[in-house]
C-alpha cells in the first residue's frame, strides 16, 4: 500500500523536499500546496515510484496522511497545522523558525501532542557529528565554545541551528542569551516583509559552554570551530572537511535538506524514527531565543510587538 505524504509550502526550500521525495524507492503519494498559484502550478514530474497530486484549497483538503511536512514561513504556522489536525497525519516535520512567538509555539505543541512531530536541525542525525559527539565526551570538554563567524546578516537564521547543535552534544540547555552586541537595526532578509539581523549574539550554556555567532561584510569562510584552548574541531560544510587540533581528518557532507532528506522521509515513513529533535525537546530553547529576540526588537524599534517577523 502507498504511503501518503502532504507537504505544504513551495519556496526554494519546499522545493528541496520535493526533490528529495522524487528520490524515494518506495510508493508515495504526494499532495501538495502552495498559498501562492504560480507557486503551485510549476510542474513536478512524478517518478515509477512517486505520485504527486496537486491541492488547490488546503482548507478542504481532508485525506488521511501518514507524514505532512510544513516548509511555508514561520508566520501563520499555528492557523494552518490547527487545520490540518483533521488528516490525522500520524507523523510531521516541521520547518524552522517553527513561529513567531512563543505562545503560539506552545500551542502547536499541544495541538500535536497525539502524532510525533519532528523540527528539522538535522545535524543531530549525522554519523560525522555523532563522533564529534563521542570525541567531545571522550575527552571531558564540557567547558567549550562554539563559534561562527558568517557572511551577511544572518544571526536569527543559524542561531537556531548552532543551538540545537552545542545542546544535543553537551546534553544541556541555553542559560543566558546576551543581545548587547547585536547591530541597533533589523534588516529586511530576501522575503519581504521577513527580517534578520547582524553583530554578535553570545548563549551561555548550563554546562558552561558557550556559542559565540559574528557576521562579517567581507567573505568568510563559515567555518564552526568547537572546542577549547586543549582541544578543538574545525569544521567546514562546505568544502566537506572536518580538522582536529591532533591533526585527525574527517570528511562531512553538507546537511541539505535535498540530499539528507530522502533518508529521514524513508526512516520516519518505514520504521517511524528520526534523529531530528522531536517538537517537544526543541521548543525550550527555541522559545527563550524567540523571546530574548523579540525583546531586542521591541527595544530598537520602541513599541510592542505580537510576532516577531523572523522566518
Amino acid at each position: 500500500m502507498a504511503k501518503s505524504i502532504l507537504i505544504v509550502g513551495l519556496g526554494l526550500l519546499g522545493r528541496n523536499y520535493i526533490k528529495a521525495i522524487s528520490d524515494l524507492q518506495f510508493k508515495v503519494n504526494v499532495y501538495y500546496y502552495d498559498k501562492k498559484k504560480k507557486e503551485r502550478e510549476k510542474k513536478i514530474t512524478n517518478t515509477q515510484k512517486v505520485n504527486f497530486i496537486k491541492i488547490n484549497n488546503i482548507k478542504s483538503f481532508k485525506k488521511k496522511i501518514d507524514l505532512t511536512i510544513i516548509s511555508t514561513t514561520a508566520y501563520g504556522r499555528l492557523k494552518l497545522i490547527e487545520n490540518l489536525i483533521k488528516t490525522k497525519s500520524k507523523f510531521w516535520i516541521i520547518e524552522k523558525i517553527i513561529e513567531q512567538n512563543s505562545n503560539s509555539i506552545d500551542k502547536i505543541k499541544e495541538a500535536l501532542k497525539p502524532y510525533k512531530c519532528w523540527i528539522d536541525m538535522p545535524r543531530r542525525g549525522m554519523k560525522e557529528y555523532n563522533i564529534i559527539k563521542k570525541i567531545m565526551k571522550k575527552k571531558k570538554l564540557n567547558n567549550s565554545t562554539l563559534k561562527v563567524t558568517m557572511n551577511g546578516d544572518r544571526i536569527v537564521t543559524s542561531s537556531v541551528h548552532m543551538i540545537d547543535l552545542m545542546c544535543w552534544l553537551f546534553n544541556t540547555s541555553i542559560n543566558k542569551i546576551e543581545l548587547n552586541s547585536l547591530n541597533t537595526y533589523w534588516v529586511e532578509s530576501k522575503r519581504k516583509g521577513f527580517f534578520d539581523i547582524g553583530g554578535k549574539l553570545v548563549i551561555k550554556l548550563k554546562n558552561n559552554s558557550k556559542i559565540i555567532l559574528k557576521t562579517s561584510d567581507r567573505p568568510v569562510s563559515g567555518d564552526i570551530i568547537i572546542g577549547n584552548s586543549k582541544f578543538y574541531i574545525n569544521i567546514n560544510e562546505t568544502r566537506g572537511n572536518i580538522l582536529m587540533s591532533n591533526g585527525k581528518k574527517l570528511n562531512i557532507e553538507p546537511p541539505h535538506v535535498s540530499i539528507i532528506m530522502k533518508k529521514i522521509i524513508t526512516s520516519i515513513l518505514l520504521k517511524g524514527k528520526s534523529n531530528l529533535p522531536l517538537l517537544e525537546d526543541a521548543i525550550v530553547d527555541h522559545n527563550v531565543l524567540i523571546d530574548n529576540l523579540k525583546l531586542h526588537w521591541q527595544k530598537v524599534h520602541a513599541k510592542k510587538i505580537k510576532n516577531l517577523p523572523v522566518t
